[in-house]
């Protein structure tokens, strides 16, 4: 009996380790995203307040924490914290932990949560900004490629649905203009992900399902107009995501 309550506190333990340094994943996530132009200022800069321009202490950048501590204002000036930050760092953490969860401590679960960084960087990048690099596609696609040879599993079976889903993302796009280039490319590798023609068109009709349903939200709501673009990326990384789940 103490042997088992050992084992689950070490494996709760460990789900915590696994879901805050997806948080620290998901923080710096957050910051790439915002300098991703400014690559040296990235790598080698240190956080500051966007509004005061001073340098946020280590103790005051920690994930998770450090929002509820300072309740979501700067340490400084007190002008208030976009809570996107807070979003990207539970968003990731939860996620690592679902994986962890169903994958355990293995290289597949690594594979994974790379995969999900790339992701929900090229979801939250294009709810920022409408753009999806292509850097991101190429390395989300090789990323599958190295997973499914690490898995034994057949590469081949997911180019027929990437190729179905690239000519319905081409027929949208040519006949509606309703997404971009960048969507046409995530919508095809999203096939990829997939192992028939079903799973594909499964996974292409849950992401424009989930699209439509928080477009109508929103048009309710007042927050988008008709003739307002709408990011589409993210609704197709929702369906990735639920597939490598």
């Amino acid at each position: 009996m103490k042997l088992n309550l050992l084992k689950v506190k070490n494996k709760m333990l460990i789900g915590f380790s696994v879901f805050y340094f997806g948080s620290i994943i998901g923080s710096l996530m957050g910051a790439f995203i915002e300098r991703r132009g400014r690559l040296i200022e990235f790598l080698l800069g240190r956080s500051y307040c966007v509004n005061c321009k001073s340098y946020i202490p280590i103790y005051y950048n920690i994930p998770i924490f450090s929002y509820i501590f300072l309740r979501g204002k700067c340490h400084n000036c007190k002008e208030k914290i976009p809570i996107y930050n807070l979003f990207y760092e539970i968003t990731m953490g939860s996620l690592f932990l679902i994986v962890f969860i169903n994958k355990g401590l293995s290289i597949e679960f690594f594979l994974r949560a790379i995969q999900i960084t790339i992701l929900l960087t090229i979801a939250f990048t294009d709810l920022k900004i409408q753009y999806i690099y292509t850097f991101d596609l190429v390395l989300l696609l090789i990323s599958e490629v190295i997973y499914k040879y690490m898995k034994n599993q057949n590469v081949f079976k997911g180019l027929y649905p990437m190729v179905m889903l690239l000519v319905i993302f081409l027929l949208i796009y040519f006949i509606s203009g309703g997404i971009g280039e960048g969507d046409i490319y995530l919508g095809a590798i999203s096939g990829f992900f997939t192992n028939n023609l079903y799973e594909g068109f499964i996974l292409f009709r849950n992401s424009f399902i989930i699209a439509a349903l928080v477009a109508i939200i929103l048009l309710i709501l007042k927050r988008k107009k008709k003739e307002d673009a709408i990011a589409f990326a993210p609704y197709i990384v929702i369906g990735i995501i639920k597939e490598i789940l």
